[in-house]
C-alpha cells in the first residue's frame, strides 16, 4: 500500500496541494535574481563604457584638430604679407603632427572650387578621397568651408575641420582624422571588459552557489529531520552547519520539540488521569445505582448522596473541559462589568472554606482598598480565583494569603501560599494544558485560568516567592505566588 494512503486525509490533502504549486528551491530563489541582476549590470557597464570611451576619444580628436588648425592659422596670420603654398602648409602640418604625437591617422588636403582634391599631405586609404569629393557640395558653401563635419565610410568615420587660410592657388584647405584605429582601441577595451565580466561572473556564480548551498543544506537537513515530528518523534535535531544563526534556529527548534514532548507526555498523563477521575465516580455511581435497583443497600439516602456528589464531580470536570474548548473557539459569551473586587473575593473564599478547613489551611484576605473595582466577567473571574485559590490550598502548609493593591494604573490580585514552591519543570510548563504537577489532578485548572484571563484582556503569571518578586505583597520567604493584572479602566 502507498505510504501516503496510511496518513490522515488532511495530511494527504496538504501534500497534494503542496505538490501542485510551482515551487523553487532556495538555491534557485537566491541564484536566479542574482544572475539576472549581474547580467543587467554587465550590459549596463559595457554600454556605459562604450559611450564614455567614445565621447572621450571623439572630444580628444576634435581637441587635437582644433589645436593643429589654430597653430597653422596663427602662422598664416603672422605671414600675412606672403601667401603660403600648399607644400609649405603641408610641411607645417606634418611638423605639428610630430609635435602632438598623434596616434590616429590624419591628413591635410586642398580642394579646388570644383570640389576636387588637388593636394594631399599623406596618402588616402580605402575610398577616403572619393567620399570627401562626394561631400564637396556640403563642405564648400558660399566659396568657403565652415564648421565641423563627419563623413561615414564603411566602418570608418572621418572628422573634417576646415582651415581658415588662403593658399596661393585659391584652393580650400581642410584637415581630417580617421577614427578607424580608435575603433580598434574601443574593441580591445570591450574585449578586456568582457573578459573581466566573464571572470567576475564565474567567480560570482561559484561564490553564490557556495553561499546558497551553505544556506539551503542545513535547512534541508532540518526539514528532513522535522518530517518525523508528525509521527510523534520529538528527538532533538542536529545539523552540520556551525553558523550562529542556524545554531540558534536549531536550539529554538529543539526547545520547541522539548515542549512538544512535554506537552505530549502531559497530554497522555492527563488522559490517564481524566480516565481515572471519570472512571472512579462512574463506578461509584454505577455501583450504588445497582445496589438501589436490586435492594441490596439498607441506607438508600446515603447512596443517593454519593451518587449526587460524584455526579457533581463529573460535571465539574466536564464543564472545565467544555469551558476550555469554548475559550479556544472564542464561543464563550462574555459580560464585562465593574466588579467590587473585595466583596467578590470574600464570596469566593467563603465558597472554599470547607475545602480549606479539610486541608487545615488558613485563608487570609487583605485588600488595600475596600472599594477597588475591576472590569471583568463574573464567571470567568470566578474561574480564575477558584482555580488559583484551590491550587494554593492544595499546596500550602498552613497559610494562603490573598492580597490586592494598585500601582501605575494596574490593579494586582495576588494569591500566595507557603508551600514548597514551583519546581523548574513546573515553571517551564506552568500554564501548559494537560501538564500535571507532582500533586496535580487534571492539568486543566491553570490552563483554564490563563485562557479566561486572556479572554478578558487581563494578565496572569506565576513564580516562586524565594526570592520574592519585586513589590510582592506577600511576606513569607517560600511558596508560590500567582498574580492577576487588571488594567485600569474608568468606572
Amino acid at each position: 500500500m502507498n505510504d501516503d494512503l496510511k496518513k490522515p486525509a488532511p495530511l494527504r490533502i496538504f501534500k497534494d496541494t503542496k505538490s501542485k504549486k510551482d515551487t523553487k528551491t532556495l538555491r534557485q530563489n537566491i541564484l536566479h535574481p542574482l544572475l539576472i541582476a549581474t547580467s543587467i549590470i554587465s550590459i549596463i557597464m559595457i554600454v556605459f563604457f562604450n559611450i564614455i570611451f567614445w565621447i572621450m576619444l571623439y572630444s580628444g580628436v576634435v581637441h587635437d584638430l582644433n589645436a593643429i588648425s589654430a597653430l597653422i592659422e596663427q602662422v598664416e596670420v603672422a605671414n600675412d604679407e606672403k601667401e603660403n603654398t600648399p607644400k609649405e602648409m603641408i610641411d607645417l602640418y606634418n611638423g605639428e603632427l610630430e609635435r602632438y604625437s598623434v596616434s590616429y591617422r590624419s591628413n591635410l588636403v586642398f580642394l579646388n572650387t570644383d570640389g576636387k582634391i588637388t593636394t594631399s599631405a599623406n596618402g588616402f586609404q580605402s575610398n577616403e578621397k572619393e567620399s570627401i569629393e562626394a561631400k564637396a557640395d556640403e563642405l564648400i558653401v558660399d566659396n568657403s568651408i565652415t564648421g565641423l563635419h563627419q563623413i561615414r565610410i564603411s566602418k570608418d568615420i572621418l572628422i573634417v575641420m576646415p582651415l581658415n587660410i588662403e593658399s596661393n592657388d585659391g584652393s580650400h584647405a581642410l584637415i581630417y582624422a580617421s577614427i578607424r584605429s580608435l575603433w580598434s582601441a574601443v574593441k580591445w577595451g570591450n574585449r578586456a571588459i568582457l573578459v573581466i565580466i566573464i571572470i567576475s561572473f564565474l567567480a560570482f556564480l561559484i561564490a553564490s552557489n557556495i553561499i546558497s548551498r551553505n544556506i539551503s543544506k542545513p535547512i534541508k537537513e532540518l526539514s528532513e529531520q522535522m518530517e518525523v515530528v508528525g509521527d510523534g518523534n520529538f528527538s532533538p535535531v542536529n545539523i552540520t552547519d556551525n553558523s550562529e544563526e542556524m545554531q540558534n534556529l536549531t536550539n529554538s527548534i529543539n526547545e520547541m520539540l522539548a515542549r512538544l514532548q512535554a506537552y505530549h507526555n502531559a497530554h497522555t498523563r492527563s488522559i490517564q488521569n481524566l480516565s481515572h477521575d471519570l472512571k472512579t465516580p462512574l463506578m461509584s455511581i454505577s455501583g450504588y445505582a445497582e445496589g438501589i435497583k436490586y435492594g441490596v443497600l439498607n441506607d438508600t439516602q446515603e447512596a443517593a448522596d454519593v451518587i449526587i456528589n460524584e455526579s457533581k464531580r463529573l460535571t465539574g470536570v466536564v464543564e472545565k473541559i467544555l469551558m476550555l474548548s469554548d475559550l479556544d473557539a472564542l464561543h464563550t459569551p462574555i459580560s464585562m462589568g465593574f466588579i467590587n473586587l473585595t466583596s467578590f473575593l470574600d464570596d469566593e473564599v467563603k465558597s472554599l472554606d470547607g475545602y480549606a478547613l479539610k486541608e487545615n489551611v488558613n485563608v487570609a484576605c487583605d485588600c488595600e482598598n475596600e472599594i477597588t473595582k475591576v472590569l471583568a466577567d463574573p464567571e470567568l473571574l470566578s474561574t480564575i480565583v477558584r482555580n488559583l485559590l484551590s491550587n494554593a490550598i492544595r499546596y500550602a502548609k498552613q497559610t494562603v494569603d490573598i492580597k490586592t493593591f494598585e500601582k501605575d494604573d494596574i490593579i494586582y490580585l495576588c494569591v500566595c501560599d507557603d508551600g514548597d514552591g514551583l519546581s523548574k519543570e513546573d515553571m517551564k510548563y506552568l500554564f501548559v494544558r494537560n501538564y500535571v504537577g507532582k500533586t496535580g489532578h487534571t492539568g486543566l485548572g491553570l490552563a483554564a485560568s490563563k485562557s479566561a484571563a486572556e479572554y478578558m484582556g487581563c494578565g496572569i503569571e506565576g513564580t516562586n516567592r524565594n526570592p520574592p518578586p519585586a513589590d510582592s505583597p506577600c511576606y513569607n520567604d517560600c511558596g508560590a505566588i500567582f498574580t492577576v493584572k487588571f488594567y485600569r479602566t474608568e468606572n
